[in-house]
């Protein structure tokens, strides 16, 4: 894992600067859109985009908003830091294929660790793409972390599945290992006309109850529950 250390308030200085790099790819538009649900067609529909002003597809607006949480989060001030507020003016579209290169540079230091950050995005030609200005929350200490891995593209599914199928799973995932800090809640709840299990449930394909994957953190406020299982 990759360890990154902060910066704290103290340690902050006026005129400080940082810059975080990433290429636009298609990976990246396909799972904006589907994270944020903007099906906009100009960023994913090249017949619909080349009918734009654009003439072709270019990257969501806040998908560069994005790296710039990126860039606060990681480079500067980095781990432990808050965010409190961003203004954004986009000046330039972002294509499919650009490497942008998000530019920090704190421009004020306020009270109770708080921070005014410039945050400037320009493209591979060195053209400004977006303007904006950040406060955040400084951490109050220097931390060096392990920064998790990236998840992979694709979540692991378990999505809807039939009670039969499930258990059998997760006592068999339990077993080698692959499910740790969760349980499964059954729900002794009659289920609606046409085998759809009462509202809130995430696996519905039952007769008579329902059954869903949570983690511990949640199952304390599950109150209809007859029922709990741990592995």
């Amino acid at each position: 894992m990759t360890q990154v250390t902060n910066i704290p308030y103290e340690a902050l200085e006026i005129g400080q600067q940082a810059s975080f790099e990433k290429q636009v790819e298609e990976r990246d538009v396909q799972l904006f859109a589907a994270v944020s649900g903007d099906n906009n067609p100009v960023h994913l529909d090249a017949a619909f985009a080349a009918e734009t002003m654009f003439k072709e597809r270019i990257a969501h607006g806040m998908f560069t908003g994005a790296l710039i949480s990126a860039a606060i989060a990681c480079n500067l001030p980095g781990p432990g830091t808050i965010y409190l507020g961003q203004q954004l003016k986009f000046t330039r579209p972002v294509k499919l294929g650009d490497t942008l290169t998000v530019k920090l540079e704190v421009l004020e230091k306020l009270p109770k660790n708080r921070v005014r950050i410039a945050t400037r995005v320009f493209n591979q030609d060195g053209k400004q793409v977006v303007d904006g200005e950040a406060e955040v929350l400084a951490p109050g200490a220097e931390q060096t972390v392990s920064m998790p891995p990236m998840p992979p593209d694709k979540p692991q599914q378990n999505e809807a599945r039939t009670t039969s199928a499930v258990a059998p799973a997760m006592e068999s995932s339990c077993r080698q290992g692959e499910v740790e800090n969760r349980r499964m809640v059954r729900c002794k709840k009659p289920a609606s006309p046409g085998g759809m299990a009462r509202r809130g449930c995430r696996l519905v394909l039952c007769a008579a109850e329902c059954i869903r994957i949570v983690p511990l953190s949640e199952v304390a406020g599950v109150s209809s529950c007859s029922r709990r299982r741990t592995w």
